[in-house]
């Protein structure tokens, strides 16, 4: 309170009016186990409700009995599927324990009592009485960081997690969450099938307006910030321009275009597009489209045309030694029963005039 007191008189003399087991965590009762502050829990059930806070009671207890309902299942569920003894928020918890333990020297005293030495102060552990000095053990149930190196150091690092569970308090155990959830709440017909009873009536309260739209948020605390609202335009993820998205970018992804395909020639030649295709990304000895360039096709031995691309580039005298070999009698004297392709005709012409 002291050096509250130096940052701000006004805010020693309230919290001096309010009893300190409300808002320090080390007057809290430490038969409770928890140590949370704020309540949040109370909020975070208010927002479940949502639409259902301004219908009727019945209709708001409806809702409350099938989230409770469901809830119950879906936390049996999770239980069983725990593969420690511990939940994962205790088990969170003596990760970061371990981790703080690492700076500590230990002075074992005996029985089971140490004096841990930190960067700043000593604090004295009692693994007998369960007790630190620091009030984190006692208030939250799980061994602090004092009390886990002490533990390692009194059991050793074998023995000292299968004894872990012994120094946990039991409600927040894993055998507890299970006890606390095995029963369920059954479901309840349509209110339709209700049977109806004889019962005096009631009358509900008298409604009272206030000026001005009801407010269903909560109130938030002077340093909590307020609620995001979606204002401005769309921003685009590619671009991080305003007015669109990066569906409708119009941006050239240099990332992409600057990828070099497998097998391309990586010279400083421009690159060549192929014969059949002006597609990107690969090269005529690779493409898989039917070339329709005459250079790009081989004479076959019975005089026509094969539809395959060819491994290389044909020259018109290759072309015209080709040719002439072709035109050449088959094996046993006759020439090849096949007439001439359009193709092959018009390369002969070409070859006659010398072009």
């Amino acid at each position: 309170m002291t050096d509250i007191g130096t940052v701000s008189a006004d805010a020693k003399a309230w919290l001096e009016e309010i009893e300190p087991k409300h808002w320090s965590r080390h007057a809290f009762d430490p038969n409770i186990k928890c140590d949370h502050v704020a309540n949040n829990m109370t909020e975070a059930f208010n927002n479940l409700l949502g639409d259902y806070r301004v219908r009727t009671y019945l209709s708001l207890l409806e809702y409350i009995r099938r989230l409770v309902m469901t809830r119950f299942q879906q936390r049996k569920e999770d239980c069983q599927r725990w593969k420690t003894e511990f939940p994962p928020s205790v088990n969170k918890k003596i990760v970061q324990a371990s981790l703080d333990s690492r700076i500590l020297t230990m002075i074992h005293a005996g029985e089971g009592e140490y004096e841990m030495l930190g960067l700043t102060r000593a604090y004295t552990t009692k693994l007998q009485d369960a007790s630190c000095e620091c009030g984190q053990w006692q208030i939250n149930g799980v061994p602090c960081s004092h009390a886990l190196a002490g533990i390692r150091h009194f059991y050793g690092m074998g023995v000292a997690n299968e004894r872990l569970i012994d120094f946990v308090h039991p409600s927040l155990s894993k055998s507890a969450f299970v006890a606390t959830y095995c029963s369920m709440i059954h479901p309840i017909p349509n209110i339709c099938a209700w049977v109806d009873i004889e019962v005096a009536h009631v009358d509900p309260p008298p409604l009272i307006k206030k000026p001005g739209r009801p407010k269903l948020l909560r109130k938030r605390e002077s340093s909590e910030k307020p609620k995001a609202a979606r204002r401005g335009s769309v921003i685009c993820a590619k671009c991080k321009q305003p007015g669109h998205n990066k569906r409708t970018c119009k941006a050239v992804n240099t990332f992409d275009s600057n990828k070099v395909a497998k097998g391309s020639n990586s010279s400083s030649q421009p690159t060549q597009k192929t014969a059949s295709s002006s597609q990107s990304g690969h090269n005529k000895r690779n493409c898989k489209l039917v070339p329709t360039s005459i250079n790009t096709k081989k004479v076959a031995k019975g005089g026509v045309f094969s539809s395959q691309p060819a491994n290389r580039t044909v020259s018109y005298a290759q072309l015209e030694h080709e040719t002439t070999s072709s035109s050449q009698p088959a094996h046993g004297g006759a020439f090849s029963s096949q007439p001439p392709t359009q193709d092959l005709v018009e390369l002969i012409i070409m070859l006659s005039c010398g072009k």
